[in-house]
């Protein structure tokens, strides 16, 4: 019997400690078993000869928004595998929203053989019955999803209150689960929106207008505070401004566990 399944010969390879070297790796039963500047005796040999192999990626905040008809696990984990990406954690902005470990398990049995990559899925926040958090733990969920105040279309997901974003991190605290939260001061967001439609502003710098860096970082302070009280692992979600980021870096020098995501579009536009 051979010692791998699969031998990669040829490759220049990303080590961990930032070098590239020019390595073969074996691969035995899906995992890398062996880097070896040797041969790597395996059933299958695949020459990747000229081609660079670093590791899969992570997407953590993923959308197909199940239910919604726009997309598919098929094609979107397609897209994550063409473009490097090998595990995807899905967002419970669903129709309707993935609240609830009956919802989470509907979920999980709908897409189960769709998904070209490995996937983990979100759930989030259930107002009327907050003990669904622990139920959504059991159920396999990877993290919990949140947004403060209203700032989701309408109807699509359910914004929390500065008490109930506490009761969560709590429970997701105990539960080992991480809480990603979409961070914009609401009423902020409204009022500002309400004067430039009555103003009859539209277009692209009326919409930064209405979402100001401030109404960001407000909300993320209030979520870094309460993140920091309760111990809570802490994503703060999708960040567009620099004075949110060093916010986050003086919370986590007073031992908060918080952490932030940005997009490209925010470093390149």
């Amino acid at each position: 019997m051979t010692e791998h399944d699969l031998a990669l010969k040829g490759g220049q390879v990303l080590l961990p400690d930032g070098r590239i070297e020019l390595v073969d790796i074996g691969i035995r039963h899906g995992r890398i078993a062996t880097l070896a500047d040797g041969h790597v005796e395996a059933s299958e040999t695949l020459d990747i000869g000229g081609l660079t192999i670093i590791p899969g990626l992570v997407d953590e905040h993923f959308h197909v928004f199940w239910g919604h008809g726009w997309e598919t696990y098929q094609g979107a984990t397609r897209a994550a595998a063409k473009g490097g990406i090998t595990s995807v954690v899905d967002m419970p902005l669903d129709k309707p929203a993935t609240l609830s470990a009956h919802r989470f398990e509907e979920k999980l049995a709908a897409i189960q053989g769709d998904c070209y990559v490995d996937y983990a899925l979100f759930g989030g926040y259930l107002g009327e019955d907050p003990n669904e958090v622990s139920a959504l733990a059991e159920a396999g969920a990877a993290a919990l999803k949140l947004f403060t105040g209203g700032v989701a279309p309408p109807g699509m997901y359910p914004g929390v209150d500065t008490g109930q974003i506490l009761d969560c991190m709590r429970r997701a605290q105990r539960e080992g689960l991480t809480v990603v939260v979409h961070s914009e001061n609401a009423e902020i967001v409204d009022f500002e929106t309400a004067r430039l439609q009555a103003e009859g502003r539209s277009g692209p710098s009326a919409w930064d207008e209405a979402r100001p860096w401030y109404a960001e970082l407000e909300a993320v302070q209030r979520v870094a505070l309460v993140a920091q009280v309760t111990g809570c692992r802490t994503v703060i979600a999708h960040v567009t401004s620099p004075q949110s980021v060093t916010h986050a870096r003086e919370a986590r020098a007073r031992g908060a566990d918080v952490w932030i995501e940005t997009c490209p579009h925010y470093l390149s536009l």
